[in-house]
């Protein structure tokens, strides 16, 4: 009896939470959006991608492989163009998920200043690049100057987030309605190319070994070390450990739903980041 009571339970909590994303991606999503997604996904055919994270693994990646990757079709994440391979990798693609770095009234001093290292880097783009941005900012003022630029192809993309009954997930994931839960960009970079058709996707730069480099000091402040290759921060973080942590949680808890929805699409992800936290993906190096 108690266990019939718990499978009805949980039915009841997927039925709500299939609800909840019907209607978010009535209320939030943009069918524009998802049209340029499968628009673009039809032009050519693709075989494999590399998406290259920003952590301190990528110096090596670089100095060993740039020849290599300037041949493969490349994605780089937030503030790679910070790094000096930027323009001599030339990516293939860009892509931002934190609608933060386009806020009108944003008035965080490190986001402003990641906002205007970016609007100074990206004019300076003289190759065909996509850069792929959350619907949610199609209106506004940064993403029109930067769909001004001849050398920038402006491809909008659905955050709205989705969960409940399995069926109903992959049906709206691969109508480009919505996606798993995108804490990180690398989240969202797997999701979009997945859904571009690519039959290989390699992760490097994303250890995301965060629960390596915290502490909270005598003020219960949570400091984060945010390690890259082109740099390090210390972040003084406006929340509690709690919130961090089940941040995090959803961070993994999205690499699982995207490995089964890589699973379901025919699609094989790699992770070939060295000493990589994320366990959801089979480990395999980028180059023998």
């Amino acid at each position: 009896m108690k266990d019939a009571c718990k499978a009805i339970y949980k039915w009841v909590q997927t039925l709500i939470q299939s609800f909840i994303s019907l209607l978010s991606v009535l209320l939030f999503s943009s069918r524009s959006a998802a049209h340029g997604i499968k628009e673009l996904s039809q032009k050519e055919k693709r075989s494999r991608c590399i998406i290259l994270g920003t952590g301190p693994s990528m110096q090596d990646t670089m100095e060993k492989h740039l020849e290599q990757l300037k041949s493969e079709d490349t994605l780089v994440v937030n503030m790679f163009c910070n790094s000096p391979y930027f323009f001599d990798l030339k990516p293939k693609y860009y892509v931002l998920v934190d609608p933060r770095f386009f806020y009108e009234n944003a008035n965080f001093p490190r986001i402003v200043r990641k906002r205007k290292e970016l609007l100074d880097a990206l004019p300076k783009v003289d190759w065909p690049m996509t850069l792929f941005l959350p619907s949610i900012l199609a209106k506004s003022s940064y993403a029109k100057k930067l769909q001004a630029m001849s050398s920038l192809k402006i491809c909008f993309y659905n955050l709205t987030p989705v969960d409940g009954f399995l069926k109903l997930n992959h049906y709206l994931f691969r109508k480009n309605l919505g996606m798993p839960t995108a804490q990180n960009v690398t989240c969202g970079s797997l999701f979009i190319m997945t859904n571009l058709g690519y039959k290989e996707i390699y992760m490097v730069g994303a250890e995301h070994d965060w629960l390596d480099h915290f502490y909270i000091n005598d003020n219960n402040q949570l400091i984060m070390g945010d390690k890259h290759f082109y740099g390090d921060e210390k972040i003084v973080a406006d929340k509690t450990l709690s919130t961090w942590l089940g941040q995090l949680m959803l961070v993994f808890r999205c690499y699982e739903r995207l490995a089964e929805y890589a699973n379901y699409m025919g699609v094989k992800i790699y992770n070939s980041t060295p000493n990589s936290h994320i366990d959801s993906f089979e480990r395999k190096p980028l180059y023998q």
